[in-house]
């Protein structure tokens, strides 16, 4: 579990899939951000998601009169919430994490607890909405890759060890 986790795309309310994880380093992404930036919640899940997407862009009667920017909020904060399974799916503790949006004209950050989990959302020149895990905390980063390690070494040395016994 978390390997598969990595971009992933979302175009027209279509889920376009996703690729590798991907492990930028240890520095914290979402803490260059002011405070005015962030939106600290305390967990981040889709109902919260949905709270914070109907205070940012309204209900749904008002999104067909929104402008450029509150349609890109739009579109990243329902990203976000099509992005939650696939966080579960990792074993993303999100109590514990933060989804950074990187939209044209407007960047913020949605942050629980310490935000050990990162996502980064981006659109590509092509208008899809990506979403990315960029940072795991330290522990499960290593253990994601012993087990990857594992899984290639296992297939080449069991037949010498059933050999032995």
């Amino acid at each position: 579990m978390g390997e598969g986790m990595g971009a992933y795309a979302q175009r027209n309310g279509r889920d376009m899939g996703h690729a590798n994880s991907v492990f930028i380093g240890r520095a914290r992404i979402a803490r260059q951000f002011s405070k005015d930036l962030l939106i600290r919640v305390s967990q981040i899940s889709a109902s919260h998601l949905g709270k914070i997407l109907v205070e940012l862009c309204g209900n749904e009667g008002r999104h067909p009169y929104l402008d450029e920017k509150g349609r890109s909020t739009l579109q990243f904060m329902r990203a976000a919430i099509s992005f939650i399974p696939l966080t579960m799916d990792a074993g993303a503790d999100l109590h514990n994490a933060s989804f950074i949006f990187a939209q044209p004209g407007r960047e913020f950050v949605l942050k629980a607890g310490h935000g050990d989990w990162e996502f980064y959302f981006s659109q590509s020149d092509d208008g899809n909405i990506y979403g990315r895990c960029v940072r795991k905390p330290m522990l499960r980063y290593i253990w994601d890759e012993a087990k990857k390690v594992v899984r290639y070494l296992l297939p080449i040395f069991a037949p010498a060890l059933l050999a032995l016994i």
